[in-house]
């Protein structure tokens, strides 16, 4: 089955990053050598700390990657018993609002976007719905980037984290769904490339294939 993807969001790198604690002797990725590392598997937390410790020469066997959920390594981080977190928002804004250093985010090194997926079925034989849905989509969006503080409390409410790091979180980034244009393919088409040559994926894949558009 091919999971169809009409949709993404515009990328925002901004939204995830390596965090360490305030304390730390670690001011550059070089210092990451030897570190105690915790990020989740084979997620975009290992592709962002693969990219960044490439640009420095260095490689993930070069840190001790330690293999942790996200409220896991929040757990771990925030009690030292890691040097280094690789993590997405909330995540990584929950973190930095509670003392967390951030050591780099994403922003020239990745793209970071969500996606829209669709059973290649349904999208067949209801077209219109799925543009319907995008389409109402980016307006819910557009009044997310209009007014991110309303977005940011009924998102405190449903997650019990505080308004002020959704508000924080959402101001980072945007939040309208866009029918995929060529520069969400590209993007998706240099992290499949990425994953197959640091083997978290078995096969090339043709982003192209993978797309609906209206």
């Amino acid at each position: 089955m091919v999971i169809k993807k009409p949709a993404s969001e515009p990328s925002a790198p901004e939204t995830e990053g390596i965090l360490v604690r305030q304390d730390s002797m670690i001011q550059t990725i070089a210092d990451l050598r030897g570190k105690k590392v915790a990020y989740n598997k084979a997620s975009i937390s290992q592709y962002l700390l693969t990219k960044a410790l490439e640009s420095e020469g260095l490689s993930i066997d070069d840190v001790q990657s330690v293999y942790l959920v996200p409220s896991d390594a929040s757990i771990a981080f925030s009690q030292g018993e890691v040097d280094a977190w690789v993590v997405w928002d909330p995540y990584f804004s929950v973190a930095a609002a509670n003392g967390g250093r951030v050591l780099m985010d994403g922003k020239g090194l990745v793209s970071y976007r969500s996606f829209y997926l669709s059973h290649p079925d349904f999208v067949k034989e209801h077209p219109e719905i799925v543009q319907r849905v995008i389409e109402e989509l980016q307006k819910a969006g557009e009044e997310v980037n209009e007014n991110p503080k309303e977005a940011a409390d009924i998102l405190s409410t449903a997650t019990r984290i505080p308004a002020a790091v959704w508000e924080s979180v959402l101001k980072k980034k945007r939040s309208d769904a866009h029918f995929m244009d060529e520069a969400a393919v590209a993007d998706l088409q240099q992290l499949a490339a990425d994953f197959l040559r640091m083997g978290l994926i078995e096969q090339e894949i043709s982003v192209h294939e993978h797309v609906w558009r209206p």
